[in-house]
């Protein structure tokens, strides 16, 4: 069924009420009738399967039929702490962490970044993000913060149990051998994390030109584990998407047990 993201007020009892964007989507766009099921979602990590009851000119009516919680959820609860990046690279970044079920995404601004703040639209972040939740089949999207300076994202790096971030100077350390080394307990990490490692983990990404080496310094005080991502320079949106994913699939199996 199509998924499609409406907030909590819009539904009482067993009705949901759907109007704007959803609305033009399910009417106009996909030209779906009177009796076509779909799933809504409340960002809340259940599915709602329901049946459209009355179209209107500017809303519709579904019937909620039976919910149940979304499969695709990840139960490994991580976050992508990203330096800003140029264009819209960030809003790709987001798309791309949604889909691979990451649940914070946390903008910040590092030595190197060469755009302003105002340039991460919380409005067009979202919207990528919901865009991607659909395709993907979640339920929920992921919490986009407001942009923060770089002691404040260390700071806030802090309340997760391990960091790990790419580095263009870590020379020794792969992903893969601090993925392992988190797994066994003997990370930097603030927090020992097993058998629990999946309580919260951070992926944390610089923007063009990397983080500078007080940064890593920085970085390393709270207990990050730098890591290489190979012998060749990523642009940071693939080095987000590459770092993430393997994150997700090597940790995410243990927070399901």
């Amino acid at each position: 069924m199509r998924r499609f993201f409406i907030d909590a007020s819009a539904v009482t009892g067993n009705a949901a009420r759907i109007e704007g964007g959803e609305y033009n989507h399910i009417v106009n766009v996909l030209r779906l009738k009177e009796g076509d099921e779909i799933a809504l979602c409340l960002n809340d990590g259940l599915d709602r399967a329901a049946r459209i009851a009355k179209i209107d000119k500017k809303h519709l009516t579904a019937a909620i039929l039976k919910t149940e919680e979304n499969r695709a959820e990840s139960p490994l609860n991580c976050a992508l702490f990203q330096a800003l990046v140029k264009g819209d690279k960030l809003e790709f970044i987001a798309q791309k962490a949604t889909e691979l079920g990451v649940k914070r995404i946390v903008p910040f601004v590092s030595a190197f970044t060469t755009v302003k703040p105002e340039t991460a639209r919380t409005g067009r972040l979202q919207a990528a993000c919901i865009e991607a939740a659909k395709q993907c089949g979640r339920a929920r999207t992921p919490e986009i913060d407001h942009v923060l300076g770089f002691k404040e994202a260390v700071a806030a790096l802090k309340a997760y149990s391990c960091v790990i971030f790419p580095y263009e100077n870590e020379r020794e350390r792969s992903i893969i051998d601090a993925i392992e080394t988190v797994k066994s307990g003997n990370a930097d990490c603030m927090v020992p994390c097993p058998p629990d490692v999946s309580r919260s983990v951070a992926v944390v990404i610089g923007g063009e030109g990397g983080f500078s080496d007080a940064e890593a310094e920085e970085l390393k005080a709270v207990g990050a584990a730098a890591c290489s991502l190979g012998k060749r320079i990523l642009r940071a949106e693939t080095a987000a998407v590459v770092a993430t994913g393997i994150v997700m699939n090597a940790l995410e199996r243990l927070a399901e047990h």
